[in-house]
Order: structure tokens, then sequence, then C-alpha cells
């Protein structure tokens, strides 16, 4: 992937991704949370599960230039 400028389109989907996952933290902790140590648990596996995919996803969409060599990496 080469590097590219970031388009409007693309700050607006990373915000839209961001607000998803916020949305369904809130969602998820407010119905399990209360439930005890089973719904805690539930609750722990779709926060890092959600992390995990939120990660991966900007990882395989973003690419970095270095300021000072120009060189371009993915993480």
């Amino acid at each position: 992937m080469a590097y590219r400028e970031p388009t409007r389109e693309n700050q607006a989907r990373t915000v839209l991704h961001l607000i998803i996952y916020t949305a369904v933290l809130t969602v998820e902790a407010f119905f399990l949370i209360p439930g005890g140590a089973p719904g805690a648990a539930v609750s722990a596996v779709i926060f890092v599960a959600g992390a995990f995919l939120l990660i991966r996803w900007h990882a395989t969409n973003t690419t970095y230039r270095c300021r000072l060599c120009a060189h371009e990496f993915r993480i």
C-alpha cells in the first residue's frame, strides 16, 4: 500500500469505527457487567475482541511516512 494523504472519507470512516466500538462497549457494559462474574467475563471478551478487530483494521488500512527519511511503512 503506497502512502497517500488521508481524505475526509478516511477520517470519517475512522471516526465511525470508533463510535461504533464505543457504543457497543457502552451497551454491553450497561447490560452485562451488572450480571456479576459471568457478565463481566463476557464483557471482557467483547472488549478484547473489539479492540483486536479495530487495531487489525487500522493496521491493514494505514500507511505511514517517516518525516525525516520519507520511508514508508505499515504497522
